[in-house]
C-alpha cells in the first residue's frame, strides 16, 4: 500500500488526468475533417475558414473529452476565426448579437441554476460559435448538437436500463463540447 491509500497497481484520479493529450488521434481527426471539407465544399477561402474553425473546435472537443477542461485560449481562437468569417462591417453587428443571444441567457441560468445549465466553457464556446457562424449558422449547428445529445442520452438510458446496476443517467457528467463539434461539423460541411 502506498502513502495515498491506493495499492501500487491501482490508478488514481490524478493518474487519469496525467494521461496526456492524444496527439495522434487529434491529427487523424483533423486530417479527416479537412479532407471532408475540401471534398464536400471545394477549395475556397470559405472552406479554409470553416476548416480552421472546425479544427479549433475539434481541439476543444478532444480537450473536453480527455480532461474536462477547455482553455480560454481555445475560445479566443474561435472568436478570431469569427473575425475572418465576417463578410463586411455590416456583418459584425448581427454576429455580436448572436453571441450575446447565446451567452446572456445561458450565463444567467449558470449563475442561478447551476445544476440545470451547461458548464462555463460550453457557454463560452457556444457564444464564440454564435459570433463565428452568425444567427442562422449557430442555430442550425445547435439543432444538430441537441439532436446528437438526444440520441446519446436515449442510448445511455437504454443501456443503463438493460444493465440494471442501479446507476442513474442523470448522475453522469457528460462533456458537451464533442456534441457541439459534431453539430458544427454538420453545419460547416453541408450548409
Amino acid at each position: 500500500m502506498t502513502g495515498n491509500g491506493f495499492s501500487a497497481g491501482a490508478r488514481t484520479p490524478a493518474d487519469e488526468s496525467r494521461r496526456g493529450f492524444p496527439y495522434l488521434q487529434f491529427a487523424a481527426a483533423l486530417a479527416a475533417t479537412a479532407a471532408a471539407a475540401f471534398i464536400l465544399r471545394g477549395p475556397s477561402a470559405e472552406t479554409v475558414w470553416r476548416t480552421v474553425t472546425l479544427s479549433v473546435l475539434l481541439f476543444a472537443a478532444v480537450c473536453d473529452a480527455v480532461s474536462r477542461q477547455v482553455s480560454n485560449h481555445t475560445v479566443a481562437a474561435l472568436f478570431i476565426c469569427g473575425f475572418f468569417g465576417i463578410g463586411g462591417p455590416l456583418d459584425l453587428i448581427p454576429r455580436v448579437a448572436a453571441a450575446a443571444a447565446l451567452f446572456l441567457p445561458l450565463a444567467l441560468i449558470y449563475r442561478f441554476r447551476r445544476n440545470l445549465s451547461p458548464g462555463g466553457a460550453d457557454i463560452k464556446i457556444l457564444s464564440a460559435l454564435g459570433f463565428a457562424f452568425g444567427f442562422g449558422g449557430v442555430f442550425i449547428s445547435l439543432a444538430f448538437t441537441f439532436g446528437f445529445c438526444l440520441l446519446f442520452f436515449a442510448g445511455a438510458a437504454i443501456f443503463f436500463s438493460l444493465k440494471k446496476d442501479g446507476r442513474s443517467v442523470r448522475k453522469l457528467a457528460i462533456p458537451l463540447v464533442p456534441f457541439i463539434f459534431a453539430g458544427s461539423a454538420v453545419y460547416c460541411l453541408f450548409f
